[in-house]
């Protein structure tokens, strides 16, 4: 728990000590925040990140799909 304070401490700006005073949405909405922020910070990270924005994607990218049946002979 403590190094989930200090990373919202340390993306916010709020001092450690009042991190816990937050109002809980601006709690969560820090918490989540950090964790993007410290993912974009590696390769691996942005990877997971890619991988999960494109599992959450509820429509199909249609021109990706044409390109893709002209490459393989208009399926």
């Amino acid at each position: 728990m403590t190094g989930h304070l200090k990373a919202i401490s340390d993306y916010s700006g709020v001092p450690l000590n009042q991190v816990l005073d937050l109002p809980y949405a601006l709690f969560k909405a820090y918490l989540r925040d950090s964790w993007v922020e410290n993912m974009l910070s590696n390769e691996e990270g942005r990877k997971f990140l890619e991988t999960c924005w494109r599992i959450g994607q509820t429509h199909a990218d249609e021109q990706a799909i044409k390109e893709y049946q002209q490459l393989k002979g208009g399926v």
